[in-house]
C-alpha cells in the first residue's frame, strides 16, 4: 500500500496485499472440474470451454426444414395423401404402407420440434378441424 511518508508505494506490503487476495480467491473458488475431467486451479484458462462454444454455434445452424415446420408438414401431406388416395384405389398395400409410415414419421418428427407430446398425432383422426388444429400447436 501507499506510505503516507514517503508518499510511494511499499513493494512489500503491495505483494502481502496481492497475496491476501490470492489465497482469498483460492479459497473461494479452489478448483472448476471441466466436462471432461480436467481439473483447472485458480488462474487457469479453460480452453476446452472455449473449443466447445464453439461447436456449440456450429450446430445451431438450422436447415430449410427446421425453420419451416409448418410448411414441411404441409408438404408431406400435399405429397403423402394423394399418394394414398392412389394406392387405395388401386389395391396396392405396400406403397401404402409405407406412405403412411412415411407421414406419420414426419408428423412425429414435427410434435418433436416443436416438443409437443406425441399423442397429439391422434388429432389426425378428428375429421377436417384435426389437420388443421395440428399446425396450430
Amino acid at each position: 500500500m501507499r506510505n503516507r511518508e514517503t508518499d510511494d508505494y511499499d513493494s512489500k506490503q503491495l505483494k502481502r496485499e496481492i497475496q491476501t487476495r490470492k489465497d482469498h480467491l483460492e479459497k473461494e473458488y479452489p478448483v472448476v472440474v471441466l466436462d471432461s475431467g480436467k481439473v483447472l486451479e485458480y488462474g487457469d484458462i479453460p480452453r476446452e470451454v472455449v473449443k466447445k462454444k464453439q461447436t456449440i454455434k456450429r450446430k445451431r445452424k438450422m436447415n430449410w426444414f427446421n425453420r419451416h415446420l409448418n410448411i414441411t408438414l404441409v408438404i408431406s401431406w400435399l405429397i403423402g395423401i394423394p399418394l394414398l388416395a392412389y394406392f387405395f384405389s388401386t389395391l396396392k398395400v405396400m406403397p401404402m404402407i409405407i406412405t403412411g409410415i412415411a407421414i406419420l414419421t414426419v408428423e412425429f418428427w414435427y410434435l418433436k420440434q416443436k416438443r409437443k407430446p406425441l399423442w397429439n398425432i391422434i388429432l389426425n383422426f378428428i375429421p377436417v378441424i384435426g389437420w388443421i388444429w395440428m399446425l396450430f400447436l
